[in-house]
């Protein structure tokens, strides 16, 4: 005695069903190793963009303290020339009010120039460090652009070998797929749409679905039992499946 309930015309739906659900699982595990692999050469060609920048900075920086020793070499050689103009004037000084001036202008201009070279030794010290980074930047991208064309090459064979598992997943996908009853083929395509990455399928056990826990009243229960036509569980909208046909 079924109740009036006919079981489904074809062997059972939920088999097929749950190969469909692992299928799809396969072909989302190929693509996750697929965007894996493009950012393995994507970190790669990030970092060295990042370095490209950082050496561009870090040259122009060099070259403006290039600049401003230049200046300051000039400047302090016009500072001891002024002093050495100083001291030739305090020989011929004429009263105590010039000799007066002339040490106090080269006490000023002694100052200036302890100050001029400790200001060119800074710079100096500045430039030969900037000049060590741009060196070690050089040799970085010298060294990651072999790394990231053997990366490339390698990336590419692991994510043809990818698309290749994933072209036969969707093979036996939509061939398994025409297998199932026309409701039981739309119910499924409209979760896994909804779900998208996310797991469409949900057992049916114990009364409840095991995703979500949701409660499942005894009718749906009795006609999930014989397969009578797609159930959703109210509670999280998957797809509700037996795990034996009865």
């Amino acid at each position: 005695m079924n109740n009036g309930l006919e079981a489904h015309s074809l062997s059972g739906p939920f088999p097929i069903l749950r190969e469909l659900g692992s299928l799809h699982r396969m072909i989302e595990e190929h693509l996750t190793k697929i965007h894996g692999h493009k950012k393995r050469v994507e970190t790669i060609q990030l970092t060295r963009q990042a370095k490209n920048v950082e050496l561009s900075e870090k040259k122009a920086l060099h070259k403006t303290r290039l600049s401003e020793i230049k200046r300051l070499e000039i400047e302090l050689a016009q500072s001891e020339e002024n002093l050495n103009r100083a001291k030739a004037h305090s020989q011929d000084a004429l009263g105590a009010r010039q000799v007066e001036s002339l040490e106090k202008e080269m006490i000023f201009l002694g100052q200036q120039i302890s100050q001029q070279e400790e200001s060119a030794l800074n710079l100096i010290s500045e430039s030969d460090t900037l000049l060590s980074e741009i060196k070690e930047l050089e040799q970085y991208l010298i060294g990651s652009e072999k790394a990231l064309k053997e990366v490339s090459l390698e990336v590419e064979d692991l994510i043809q070998a990818d698309e290749n598992e994933i072209k036969n997943l969707k093979e036996r996908f939509a061939s398994k797929l025409t297998e199932l009853a026309p409701d039981y083929k739309d119910a499924f395509l409209h979760v896994l749409k909804k779900f998208g990455k996310g797991k469409p399928l949900a057992w049916f056990e114990d009364q409840r679905c095991d995703c979500c826990r949701f409660m499942i009243d005894r009718q749906s229960g009795i006609e999930l039992a014989h397969g009578i036509h797609p159930h959703f569980c109210p509670g999280c909208g998957r797809l509700l499946v037996m795990r034996t046909n009865s």
